[in-house]
């Protein structure tokens, strides 16, 4: 019996890559660059990869051989999930692997920007001290606003609870019940913008989430809060989003990820005097690494030995109709 090919598109931990390679019934290749040539992907019965690497129609359609996609990654906006479905092309993810990763980054972004950390090295650098700083502010006794209470929305809020603020949140696919038990107050979506002092983004991409920070909705908002990001730019217009900071409302924006990657140099929110940056490194840890790789790995040699596939996308949830 011929072996499996599989083809590996992005960087693996070391002990990922000698899992596969174990295996006697499986060949591994790796692709030159994150974006496979059709002669590449011709014969590859797998794929690993992570979201450098775009899985668009008229590449699926030149794997005539394909049975299954990992991609070692939370997010899987990066795969035409559709054409996968119709070409009977099983894709899994790895939501499981970036959680810890992606909940300290937000924390960080959250002190950060609240005791103005960037502002302040700055100040350093060019020889002055603590003249013309504002105060910075205590998380203690703030509300946290968390919008989607997915792995890493809860974690969020666990975390917050550790510096005891009250945490609120809107998730229309979470009975409040499940909130009410972890410590979480459950509201609505405008409610959650109208009464936090800090704003945090955990949802995926779908139409429903899609610029769901725009005009009509930043009408709403606390105009002294902070509004972080770590979810997928797209969440907010940020064309309108700069309107409002240029008339002076919000204490402070960090966005990890942006509507286009990397930011354009004419994005009208480089100007903008309160806002942290970062480059989409939610799981860009080392220990986020590890644990997709091998993640990734154990998905692919599952498939091949025992047909199981687990972590399916589209994900079987009611909230994926609105992919």
């Amino acid at each position: 019996m011929s072996k499996k090919q599989l083809l590996v598109t992005c960087d693996l931990t070391t002990e990922a890559l000698a899992l596969l390679r174990s295996q006697a019934d499986l060949e591994v290749s790796f692709s030159k660059s994150r974006h496979p040539t059709p002669a590449e992907i011709q014969s590859a019965h797998a794929l690993i990869i992570r979201s450098g690497t775009r899985l668009h129609k008229e590449l699926l359609t030149k794997a005539k051989d394909l049975e299954f996609v990992v991609t070692a990654t939370s997010g899987f906006d990066h795969i035409d999930l559709k054409t996968c479905q119709e070409r009977q092309i099983r894709v899994s993810h790895c939501p499981e692997a970036n959680v810890e990763s992606a909940a300290q980054l937000t924390l960080s972004m959250i002190l950060n920007a609240l005791r103005q950390l960037p502002q302040l090295h700055q100040k350093v650098i060019k020889n002055h001290w603590r003249e013309n700083i504002k105060r910075g502010k205590e998380l203690t006794g703030m509300q946290l606003g968390v919008i989607g209470m997915g792995r890493i929305g809860r974690r969020v809020a666990q975390l917050a609870q550790a510096f005891q603020m009250t945490v609120v949140a809107h998730d229309p696919y979470v009975p409040a019940k499940d909130l009410q038990s972890v410590g979480v107050q459950p509201l609505g979506l405008i409610e959650v913008f109208k009464t936090s002092d800090i704003i945090s983004f955990h949802v995926p991409l779908t139409s429903e989430t899609k610029h769901m920070v725009n005009h009509r909705t930043l009408a709403h908002f606390n105009p002294e809060a902070w509004i972080i990001n770590t979810s997928r730019g797209a969440v907010i217009n940020e064309t309108e989003l700069a309107v409002k900071m240029r008339k002076g409302l919000f204490s402070g924006i960090a966005l990890d990820v942006f509507e286009k990657e990397p930011l354009p140099k004419e994005s009208p929110l480089r100007p903008q005097e309160k806002i942290v940056f970062s480059p989409h490194v939610g799981a860009y840890t080392e220990q986020a690494f590890a644990k997709a790789s091998r993640q990734a790995a154990e998905k692919v040699i599952s498939w091949f030995n025992k047909g199981q596939w687990t972590h399916r996308l589209p994900p079987e949830a009611e909230w994926a109709k609105y992919l």
